[in-house]
């Protein structure tokens, strides 16, 4: 079987759903299965970090621009031609991804935009409804998380039961790194920044620590999302605090193993994955 796979995640993004794409990627090509994997990664800009294809898979990348791809999609031209035929087509992200012919299953990560909705700009949560409605339409199956989103998707867009299937994540495979010592004893904020992430309660709680414990260190780690400039700004000007912006794999693996704590105070997810990290590398969370 031809699978093709939305690639552009692995290509551009350091959180979550970046690590999702690749590692899913990583572990379905050394399956062995005969199948052979179609990665889709035109986008206009270039990549941000490292990750090459898996042996075992072709990455296809063009630079092309968003709104060629989408009038190349409504013209019939869709991603799975783009590849050179497929036989199922997988979305991993909030993107608009259509196929001509083969069938789509679109991975829907959660829908904090509908259940925490002051914790997105109005715009951005208008378009992240909008392209999650025309995944639901399109797709033949949806895979979600964890019950909690899918009953969540069920409840808040056109999908029927029997197309949403509940996919659980593993344990992300942390690069081989020693842990960080260079920072002392820290606790470890590692998530992308943005309201949803609750950095801002984070360093309340932190300041009154400092009250008792005035050498507490609190490492802040991963790249700045939306409406993040104040909370990032007052994390800088804080005492004992160490904001670190986006870090690689190989980084934040070792940020994690050299934790004391790892805290993660988000007000809502679909899954997680920082917290199942810090689990698996014995940190308390």
């Amino acid at each position: 079987m031809r699978i093709g796979i939305d690639f552009r995640p692995a290509l551009a993004s350091a959180g979550g759903i970046g690590v999702y794409v690749r590692e899913l990627t990583d572990a379905l090509a050394a399956l062995g299965s005969g199948d052979s994997f179609e990665l889709f990664g035109h986008r206009l800009r270039q990549p941000s970090g490292t990750h090459l294809a898996p042996a075992g898979a072709r990455l296809r990348r063009r630079r092309v621009p968003a709104p060629v791809l989408a009038l190349a999609s409504r013209a019939g031209y869709g991603a799975d031609r783009m590849l050179g035929g497929v036989d199922v087509l997988l979305a991993t992200d909030y993107a608009p991804l259509r196929a001509s012919r083969a069938p789509l299953v679109a991975t829907i990560h959660d829908v904090c935009f509908h259940t925490l909705p002051a914790c997105y700009p109005a715009r951005l949560r208008r378009r992240l409804a909008r392209v999650t409605a025309d995944l639901v339409q399109r797709a033949v199956r949806i895979l979600v998380p964890t019950e909690r989103v899918r009953a969540e998707v069920l409840a808040h867009t056109a999908a029927e039961a029997d197309r949403v299937r509940v996919v659980p994540h593993g344990v992300p495979v942390l690069p081989a790194a020693a842990p960080a010592t260079d920072l002392g004893r820290y606790v470890l904020f590692l998530s992308t920044v943005q309201p949803r992430k609750n950095l801002g309660r984070l360093l309340d709680a932190f300041e009154a620590v400092r009250v008792a414990q005035p050498d507490a260190r609190l490492v802040v780690a991963g790249p700045a999302g939306w409406d993040s400039a104040a909370v990032i700004a007052r994390a800088q000007a804080l005492p004992g605090v160490t904001f670190l912006g986006a870090v690689d794999r190989t980084r934040a693996a070792a940020l994690v193993r050299g934790a004391a704590v790892l805290a993660y105070p988000s007000l809502g997810e679909g899954f997680g994955l920082p917290v199942l990290e810090g689990l698996a590398a014995g940190v308390p969370v």
